[in-house]
């Protein structure tokens, strides 16, 4: 049983590496690490796995399959009192409810996300949940409580001093600039969003948002 626990975690550890820039690999170890999960009855593993799983189908845009896996994910979750799994799958879970243009049920779901992390005392997915709950708000044209939440993570990003973290919120960050009419503000942090790109995807994602500052 240690050598199958061993074997699920490389498993969802090589999901979680491969999820963004290698999605065909990450869905291939995923779902390994998760049929075994479920033949040991190993919960956590399981639950992990999914979680990885649900950001890689949201990341090519597969997002019926992905809700699918969230919501059995979070039942799992809440079944064995995983709290920072179900975290984690809330944050995914609002991913796909932002993409789907479903913005309030997105602000709703990450909001309850960042209470699951402040609960763990997490320092990392606190400031992705409020960066997400900005740009949920600016589509809904709440752009005084999209400033409020980009601004928050903003200032949390610089204190922590995280690449990944920060270029996510960079991106975000710009974008509700440029809907402010800030065009050169957002285009510092665009820049600042490549300089901090972990990713391949990461990097796409920063400068087609530099892109389409241009364009328009």
């Amino acid at each position: 049983a240690t050598d199958d626990t061993t074997r699920i975690m490389l498993q969802d550890d090589l999901c979680n590496i491969y999820k963004f820039d290698k999605p065909d690999s990450a869905l291939y170890y995923g779902y390994k690490a998760v049929a075994l999960a479920e033949q040991i009855n190993f919960p956590k593993g399981e639950a992990d796995a999914i979680q990885h799983l649900v950001v890689t189908l949201n990341s090519m845009g597969n997002y019926t399959k992905g809700l699918q896996l969230a919501l059995e994910a979070l039942n799992l979750a809440d079944q064995h009192k995983l709290t920072k799994e179900k975290a984690l799958l809330m944050l995914s879970l609002g991913d796909i409810y932002y993409a789907t243009t479903e913005y309030k049920r997105a602000i709703s779901t990450w909001k309850e996300s960042n209470l699951l992390f402040d609960s763990l005392h997490d320092k990392y997915f606190p400031i992705l949940c409020q960066t997400y709950l900005g740009s949920a708000y600016l589509m809904l044209g709440q752009i005084d409580s999209s400033l409020y939440y980009n601004q928050l993570a903003n200032k949390s990003a610089a204190l922590l001093n995280t690449n990944w973290v920060s270029n996510i919120v960079f991106i975000h960050y710009g974008q509700l600039q440029e809907k402010m009419g800030n065009t050169d503000t957002a285009l510092i942090y665009l820049i600042k969003s490549v300089e901090k790109a972990q990713s391949a995807f990461w990097l796409f994602a920063s400068t087609y948002s530099i892109a389409e500052l241009y364009s328009r």
